[in-house]
């Protein structure tokens, strides 16, 4: 399915023609601050597994990273301000042999009634990662399976803003060359920030809520929960796999009952995973134990290491596009509304932990990492993103997903007013305000 390209524009005279030959790919970069436009000329080809129109114009938003790749043969026209080369090296084939084995299992979990695969990628940053996970949920989607989104990548934001954890189920209509995932309503828990390692323990417990909804909505006797349970997962990953965040990976492998686990691009990681894995089993929704399969895959030609600069202006455009959309030439139209100070209760969740060899004998620690502090509503929250939670209470803010999210814009300290950027009029959803660490400036 196409999704949302427009015919913004025919291919001008210095539009460039590149010729793909079979299972060869076009790789694109589109600079942070310009725009680019891709048709398809002649042939068959697809972006992450999303099939490309012919003579339809695609508008590619800036810093966007994309392979075109061809089956069989394509011609395709690219202008603007994008770099670009051609590859006879393609990891799509591998791609799709690992769809088939995955159907394959599909197919299995649909005749008994069972769970379909649970697959989890993993590996450092810039390896790929994404990639895989797009052209695998794009083919499950084209075959009319329904599978289940799960994004833990705190510093990307696939289907939410950078700083959370979410989920989507997906289906045809979901699938845009130009906006990636769209017309998605994932199910989001704020960690706040865009590394695990700040608040460990806000991030674990984020992602064993997020399993405990992904597997209730799997267990459904209906027909929605039996085509969920049969598509089964595909999981994304944060890219640090040292230290800390190796034990945040086998968390995650754990609480989302991952039994496939493919890494991109790292034999460290791959070592220490096949030694903590090889006798490793878990459960899916309480259901029966599974052998964990380790797959490797080497990193991909076209998997770019982007400079730390680039990933922060990166994350700067997924906030301002939650807000304006991510097509510049049909934005949205956010509202600003004006809340009083009674209305709302800011908070923070996290806090040091102590270490419990430091206690004495028989103590336990009154240091919470899930705690919940009240924040005073001051100018210094001008430029923060707060997440808008359901929570009734503020005990129940750490484990209740988020409604959506705000930007604020000004503080009358005077008149006890705030002013939020919301991607939607009306009230706000829930009197729980959740900061982070997260700032945007709005330009």
């Amino acid at each position: 399915m196409q999704g949302i390209s427009r015919d913004i524009t025919a291919p001008p005279p210095t539009a460039t023609v590149h010729t793909l030959g079979r299972e060869s790919e076009l790789r694109l970069e589109v600079s942070l601050r310009g725009t680019a436009y891709l048709s398809l000329k002649s042939g068959t080809a697809e972006v992450f597994g999303v099939e490309i129109a012919p003579e339809r114009t695609i508008l590619l938003s800036s810093s966007r990273k994309l392979a075109v790749f061809s089956w069989s043969g394509a011609e395709v026209f690219v202008w603007g301000d994008v770099a670009t080369y051609v590859s006879s090296e393609s990891q799509v084939p591998l791609y799709a042999n690992l769809h088939q084995q995955l159907e394959i299992r599909r197919d299995a979990a649909g005749r008994t009634g069972g769970n379909g695969p649970r697959i989890l990628i993993a590996g450092p940053t810039d390896s790929g990662k994404s990639s895989l996970c797009r052209v695998l949920l794009s083919y499950a989607c084209r075959v009319g399976r329904l599978p289940t989104f799960v994004d833990l990548d705190v510093g990307q934001g696939e289907v939410s803003i950078p700083g959370t954890v979410a989920a989507t189920p997906l289906e045809k209509c979901c699938l845009s060359v130009e906006e990636g995932f769209s017309n998605t309503s994932p199910l989001a828990y704020f960690v706040g920030d865009v590394s695990p390692g700040v608040t460990p323990a806000v991030y674990r417990n984020s992602v064993e809520r997020l399993a405990d909804l992904v597997n209730k909505r799997m267990g459904h006797p209906g027909e929605v929960g039996i085509s969920a349970r049969t598509a089964g997962l595909v999981i994304n990953t944060v890219g640090w796999v040292d230290s800390l965040g190796y034990d945040i990976l086998l968390h995650s492998i754990k609480t989302l009952g991952a039994d496939i686990v493919v890494v991109m691009g790292h034999d460290k990681t791959f070592a220490q995973l096949n030694e903590d894995l090889k006798n490793g089993a878990g459960t899916v929704g309480g259901e029966g134990i599974f052998p964990i399969q380790l797959i490797k895959l080497t990193r991909p030609g076209g998997a770019v290491e982007r400079a730390r600069d680039f990933r922060r202006d990166a994350r700067s455009l997924r906030m301002k596009q939650y807000f304006y959309g991510p097509n510049p030439t049909a934005a949205l139209t956010p509202e600003s509304i004006t809340v009083s100070f009674d209305n709302i209760v800011v908070v923070k969740v996290g806090g040091p932990q102590s270490d419990s060899a430091m206690l004495p004998i028989g103590k336990a620690s009154a240091l919470d990492p899930l705690r919940v502090t009240v924040v005073p509503v001051s100018e210094r929250l001008v430029n923060q993103i707060l997440a808008v939670s359901f929570a009734a209470t503020d005990k129940q803010v750490p484990h209740v997903n988020c409604a959506g999210f705000v930007h604020v814009k000004s503080v009358d300290l005077a008149a006890k007013k705030i002013v939020l950027l919301s991607p939607c009029a009306g009230t706000l959803p829930g009197k729980y305000l959740v900061l982070g660490g997260l700032s945007w400036v709005d330009t």
